[in-house]
């Protein structure tokens, strides 16, 4: 019966370690999926500016990040991602673009210096 008990013991904290692991690689993850989000929205900012007045693109983001939903904001030349509680930075150089990027379709466009997204 102790023997019972010792083994169903190392079995939960075995079982414990696993799952807890398992969170962790699923946040990573999501993690490395909100940079890639981040990292082409801010390209096509980049974009924008740098070919200047007249330009216009579409381009696509994931509709989810990992199965959950996201939102991207700019606030004071920040670009941020958002998901389940968690929020991811980068730099966009800009502090405002006239618009919201979102999941899925966007098209971003440079008049006159300033950027729209629809």
């Amino acid at each position: 019966m102790v023997m019972l008990i010792f083994v169903m013991i190392v079995f939960t904290a075995f079982y414990t370690a696993f799952a807890d692991r398992q969170i962790a690689v699923q946040q990573h993850q999501a993690s490395l999926t909100a940079e890639e989000i981040a990292n082409d929205a801010v390209f096509e900012i980049r974009m924008a500016l740098l070919q200047g007045d007249g330009y216009s693109r579409n381009f696509t983001l994931p509709g989810e990040l990992r199965g959950n939903e996201y939102s991207i904001d700019i606030v004071d030349g920040t670009l941020v991602v958002s998901w389940d509680g968690r929020n991811l930075y980068r730099d966009a150089i800009v502090d405002t673009v006239n618009g919201d990027i979102v999941p899925g379709e966007n098209r971003i466009s440079n008049q006159e210096g300033e950027l729209y997204v629809e």
